[in-house]
């Protein structure tokens, strides 16, 4: 929802107005930044709940500065049982004077997602916090002149070095994160799984009267959020990337007659050809990667934000997660291996898909909320039985009764090839006999000048081999 740089160090003599002016595509409706001798710390806002000067960032509280991107769903029921007086509709404002009262256990009350910075004028003391899954980005670096935090690395140039702001709770020591507390999840029954899907989709949908988007591919997992959306609000807007020819829309076409919401479905068609590579180097830009897959896929996030853009939307659902829970990829045939491996897909999502969801749809200046990765949600997954996670199991039983028939059996199917995006990438960037990742890199190096070793910009763990060998249908 919002876009965070920080110069740090002794004595700042730089202004963060730059760097701010960089990410400004992360929040137009406003910009302030905070200075002092120890650190000058900027936000560009996207203003959901409270759209007054009352939720303007970055927030001061006693000797506690602050800024964060992301939403705190519990934000009331803490202010309400820790005794804490709000002074804005800002569900983030909760932040700085819960962190007041606990401390570094606020990461084990907070309902939602979050990355941002603390900083104690007082002790000159510096904190990082991030949800359990990584949600919104967040990196610690330097450059030859600065040390640094931003929500995105395009804020600064001749970057020596950076790292991911670690999940949890962190301090900034002596040029080093160093981690002071981790999340924990509790126990839950796989019982109440469906109604925790349902709950955490529900509080996705925005408070205000406001119209919500959702991104709809046919699949299981949007068709699930569509099934549940479809039913508490009338005010969502249903976008589905492709031409009528692509797979993904005769989907779409039985779930929205089954969901009786086709007045509310918008298609958007595949760009021109000689749109492609334009849509490509800007893509490229935003996401920061030469990897084809975060690239293609970005490809279809970034046309499917810019139309809810265009429609005046915040705030889109879509169903990013649950392929990664609940073992929806062809891994191997042998589930205990394919649980293994999404294990490691779960720990490195904020490295790819959500960087990819994040950095595309924050280009438009879009919020993504994922529902299957509400933390109740991600708890049950994890303890699951593997009987219930092949090929999503489970989601297929659970919302049997919810949606057509073939929907529940459709088998997986990446989204950039279901939409057809994929064939236009691939086409563009191995036409010159080159390969994606070839004309990929030199797009890449018109826009940054950073040192290329770093696996960032270019790898995808798991899938790294699958995605050098894909072609234009490989799922």
């Amino acid at each position: 929802m919002c876009g965070i740089v920080a110069v740090i160090g002794k004595h700042t003599k730089t202004d963060c107005s730059d760097a701010l002016a960089r990410i400004k595509h992360r929040g137009t409706d406003g910009s302030k930044i905070y200075n002092s001798k120890n650190i000058s710390l900027g936000f560009n806002r996207l203003a959901i709940n409270d759209n007054t000067k009352n939720g303007m960032q970055p927030f001061e509280f006693e000797y506690l500065v602050g800024a964060f991107n992301g939403e705190i769903f519990n934000s009331s029921e803490l202010a309400e049982e820790y005794g804490i007086a709000l002074h804005s509709k800002s569900d983030i404002e909760i932040i700085l004077p819960l962190y007041n009262v606990i401390g570094a256990k606020i990461i084990d009350v907070l309902d939602g997602f979050y990355s941002g910075i603390i900083y104690n004028n007082k002790t000159k003391q510096l904190f990082t916090i991030r949800d359990y899954i990584g949600k919104k980005p967040l990196f610690y670096g330097n450059t030859t002149k600065i040390k640094f935090v931003c929500s995105e690395l395009k804020s600064f140039d001749r970057i020596q070095s950076f790292e991911f702001v670690p999940k949890g709770f962190s301090e900034i020591v002596n040029s080093t994160i160093v981690s002071v507390k981790k999340h924990s999840f509790p126990v839950i029954e796989k019982s109440v799984l469906k109604r925790s899907i349902i709950e955490s989709t529900i509080k996705r949908i925005p408070l205000n009267s406001e119209k919500v988007g959702v991104f709809l591919s046919g699949g299981l997992d949007s068709s699930i959020l569509a099934s549940i959306i479809s039913k508490h609000t009338a005010n969502a807007i249903y976008y589905t990337l492709g031409n009528k020819e692509n797979e993904d829309i005769n989907f779409v076409k039985q779930l929205v007659k089954y969901l009786k919401i086709e007045s509310q479905i918008k298609h958007i068609p595949l760009p021109k050809k000689e749109e492609i590579g334009k849509l490509i180097e800007q893509v490229v830009y935003h996401t920061e990667s030469y990897n084809p897959s975060i690239v293609s896929n970005g490809l279809a996030t970034y046309l499917l934000s810019k139309l809810a853009k265009n429609d005046e939307l915040k705030v889109v659902i879509s169903g990013e997660g649950a392929d990664e829970l609940f073992c929806g990829y062809k891994i191997s045939k042998n589930i205990t291996e394919t649980r293994e491996k999404s294990d490691v897909l779960i720990e490195n999502l904020h490295y790819t898909e959500l960087r990819r969801l994040d950095l595309s749809s924050m280009a438009n200046t879009i919020e993504i909320r994922c529902p299957f990765l509400d933390k109740e949600v991600y708890s049950i997954s994890k303890d699951l039985p593997l009987q219930d996670l092949k090929d999503k199991q489970i989601l297929r039983s659970i919302f049997n009764a919810d949606l057509p028939k073939e929907i529940i059996e459709r088998t997986k199917t990446s989204f950039d090839v279901g939409s057809g995006i994929r064939k236009l990438v691939v086409e563009y960037l191995t036409k010159d006999n080159k390969t994606e990742r070839e004309t990929l890199k030199e797009i890449w190096n018109k826009y940054f000048n950073e040192n290329r070793s770093n696996g960032y910009y270019y790898e995808y763990p798991v899938f790294e081999k699958s995605i050098t060998k894909r072609s234009i249908s490989h799922k």
